[in-house]
């Protein structure tokens, strides 16, 4: 359990950005990690994290919303298009860049021949999601990674080992 005051967030404003006091936030959650080595080759790994994290007091966050295409032009005359930024209370939101949940698994294999030391290994991690902005309206979707690789390392030459992998295979 965390409880910050006057922590820093970044806003995002043209051509880069700043950062801006938020007064107070909140944080509680767990965390848990589980490493089984089944046999001498085979080890399985477990882990995963849920936090619930909110702003506690954020009355002027620095906060963007979308103008609709339509309303670009009316009779004529321009209007403004596009985003335009006011200052809201954010108090009771998800703190950007901070998922609820996140987990991981792989399994990992080798086995030694008279040629040298094959390997497999598989992992998967999933993050639920979280907001990009202190307004939530721009978000990370949750989303699933699989990276695995094959190795192999030569008996006779020390230090060498041969690997094919793949990340993000989904």
């Amino acid at each position: 359990h965390y409880k910050y005051k006057e922590i820093q967030v970044f806003i995002y404003r043209a051509p880069t950005g700043l950062y801006q006091n938020a007064a107070a936030a909140e944080l509680t959650g767990f965390d848990f990690d589980f490493n089984w080595k089944a046999t001498p080759e085979l080890s399985l790994v477990l882990g995963g994290s849920y936090v619930h994290s909110k702003y506690t007091s954020f009355p002027g966050a620095s906060v963007y919303f979308q103008t609709p295409a339509a309303g670009c032009e009316a009779g004529g005359l321009p209007f403004p298009c596009g985003n335009f930024e006011a200052a809201v209370n954010v108090t009771g939101n998800q703190l950007q860049n901070a998922p609820k949940f996140t987990g991981n698994a792989s399994v990992d294999y080798h086995h030694d021949f008279s040629a040298g030391r094959f390997g497999i290994n598989a992992g998967l991690t999933y993050n639920s999601g979280f907001p990009f902005d202190v307004g939530g309206h721009i978000e990370q979707p949750e989303y699933v990674l699989l990276n695995s690789e094959i190795s192999f390392a030569p008996s006779g030459i020390d230090g060498l080992r041969l690997v094919v992998w793949g990340k993000n295979l989904t």
